[in-house]
């Protein structure tokens, strides 16, 4: 049931967009005169992203003493990210990781702790990011301010979600909630593994120094996306400020987290479209250019796919074989 609603909205969503643009001649004529130059530029920017995202993951397992070299671990990460695009979520995409890794010689447990911290950490980073770009957004008079109500729950919400985490790399709080079940739950094998995974993740609450070096590099990373989409927009020819890119960016990849579509599809499109609106930019200039981000993303990430179906000797994720 929850499967077919994400459809249903996939493609309501989807919908409203092509509604929205009208034409879809325009975005067609926008494509045929893209720049190949800022293309290639952009992604260049892609594969950078990747390689700063499975550089800041291996800083999380190193922590743990386990080591993944930085090339097999960005095509190990890239490799999910393909084979996710055809799965449900992109928790998917977290499992198919999650196996290739252990299949490294990684310990599960703390693969897994890994991605719980990162996925935390990432979320966290996206909203600071957010509420500084609605601030952007709102210092240049793109936003009124009937909306700073918003900045301000935003604002309440991140320090709520930063007290959250700093609890959850307690023991205490886990071990009062198990005590609190019959005991016979409490010795199935689900609660078992689930109080080993947690044991193996409050083990990162020792490692401050690594979770904030981790936090200034997600920081760092989630800023690409703003020069990625800003360059895509120069291969169209379009003249977008990169204070304007800066303020819908970040909060479009806010907004598309929600899990409403499957993989934000509609959701990233509609939020973008709206918000660059509000700067000026026409719906079909918006599109052409989320509709690229998702283009030449993958396009960067197929390489790293390639490389690792040949040293796994097949196309199917490994998952798919049990």
């Amino acid at each position: 049931m929850k499967r077919f609603l994400k459809v249903a909205a996939t493609l309501a969503l989807v919908a409203v967009v092509l509604w929205i643009v009208g034409d879809p001649r325009a975005i067609a004529k926008l494509f045929a005169q893209m720049d190949a130059r800022y293309v290639l530029v952009a992604a260049a920017v892609a594969t950078i992203d990747r390689v700063l995202m499975t550089f800041k993951w291996g800083l999380l397992l190193r922590a743990k003493g386990m080591t993944l070299p930085l090339w097999r671990g960005t095509r190990i990460y890239c490799a999910s990210m393909i084979w996710g695009m055809f799965l449900p979520s992109t928790v998917g995409a977290d499992a198919i990781r999650t196996l290739l890794t252990h299949r490294a010689g990684i310990d599960g447990k703390t693969v897994v702790a890994s991605i719980v911290i990162e996925r935390i950490i990432g979320f966290l980073s996206a909203s600071l990011l957010g509420l500084i770009s609605f601030a952007f957004l709102r210092n240049i008079n793109v936003i009124g301010e009937e909306f700073d109500t918003v900045l301000y729950a935003g604002a309440l919400l991140l320090a709520a979600g930063t007290a959250v985490f700093a609890l959850s790399l307690t023991r205490s709080w886990y071990d009062r909630l198990v005590a609190l079940l019959p005991s016979g739950i409490a010795r199935r094998r689900i609660v078992m593994r689930l109080t080993e995974l947690h044991r193996t993740y409050v083990g990162y609450a020792a490692s401050r120094r690594i979770l904030g070096m981790f936090f200034a590099l997600t920081f760092a990373e989630q800023l690409l996306p703003i020069l990625y989409s800003w360059v895509l927009a120069a291969a169209f020819g379009v003249d977008i400020t990169l204070i304007l890119m800066a303020g819908v960016i970040p909060l479009t990849l806010l907004v598309a987290r929600l899990p409403i579509s499957i993989d934000g599809i509609g959701l990233y499109e509609s939020t973008f479209i709206a918000l660059m609106a509000l700067g000026g930019v026409p719906p079909p200039v918006a599109l052409s250019i989320a509709l690229a981000g998702r283009i030449v993303q993958t396009l960067a990430w197929l390489p790293w796919w390639f490389a690792y179906t040949l040293e796994l000797g097949q196309l199917k994720p490994p998952h798919a074989e049990t």
